[in-house]
């Protein structure tokens, strides 16, 4: 093996350990110059989960073939595809020029940034790579990206900084996601550290939008982070069970059925 590939391979470790390294950090590590490993970082971003954002290489969670690496929320968006589309769009039609939102970490919700015209005029808080990513392609988005410490299981950014930047700004709308949609328990998601983050979100906009497939209902995970008539709209397939969509209606949320 080449010193190259030897670099290669150490670098492809150190990140899948550490979830991202900036070039500075693996340039330390190795000990060598910052342009030797961005141009080993070409050679590694784009495949096998490895993204570079802006001087900084993060591993997603995406399964190396043969490695036994997990899966994570990668997988979440090859489920329910065509459920998650039309909900999306349906959401895409609640956007205004000028509009201030937030956008949840969450496959539906990637979702529906990738259907987000290049042209809209947007301000949008995020704190995910896989909305960030999205939103990078949109010309007219400004985008304030809050940072922290990043999950590969569900892509976010996590940092007391980032509460307290949602928790003094306000938005318009928010859309969020959420794991396990439940009348008597609440609006749930997989991780607790994402909890926080999601109620802090919902605080701090003018109108929230919970974006679910069907096969979230009734199911609960361990983060809480909503009462089910904290949200003014949630938006669904047609798979959900109609005598939940009664119940929620019942609540005063709307609930429309894509």
């Amino acid at each position: 093996m080449t010193g190259k590939q030897t670099r290669l391979e150490h670098i492809r470790s150190a990140v899948m350990t550490a979830g991202s390294m900036t070039i500075n950090e693996l340039a330390d590590r190795l000990g060598v110059a910052g342009m030797t490993i961005r141009r080993d970082l070409a050679d590694i971003a784009g495949a096998d989960g490895f993204v570079l954002v802006r001087g900084t290489l993060f591993h997603t969670g995406k399964q190396v073939s043969g490695s036994g690496h997990p899966y994570s929320s990668i997988t979440a968006k090859t489920e329910h595809a065509d459920q998650k589309t039309r909900i999306a769009r349906a959401a895409l039609a609640l956007l205004e020029p000028a509009d201030s939102i937030i956008i949840d970490a969450g496959s539906t919700t990637e979702y529906f940034v990738t259907m987000i015209p290049a042209e809209l005029e947007l301000s949008v808080f995020c704190f995910s790579l896989n909305i960030l990513m999205g939103l990078l392609e949109k010309r007219n988005a400004r985008i304030m990206l809050t940072g922290g410490l990043y999950h590969n299981s569900s892509m976010m950014f996590e940092s007391r900084e980032a509460i307290k930047l949602l928790r003094n700004s306000r938005s318009k709308k928010a859309f969020i996601s959420a794991s396990g949609v439940n009348l008597k328990l609440g609006i749930t998601c997989s991780d607790d550290f994402e909890s926080e983050l999601k109620r802090t979100a919902i605080q701090s906009a003018q109108e929230r939008i919970l974006l679910v497939d069907s096969s979230k209902f009734g199911k609960v995970q361990t983060g809480f982070f909503a009462e089910v008539n904290d949200f003014e709209r949630i938006i669904t397939d047609d798979g959900a069970p109609p005598e939940i969509v009664d119940a929620i209606r019942d609540l005063g949320v709307r609930v429309d059925v894509v």
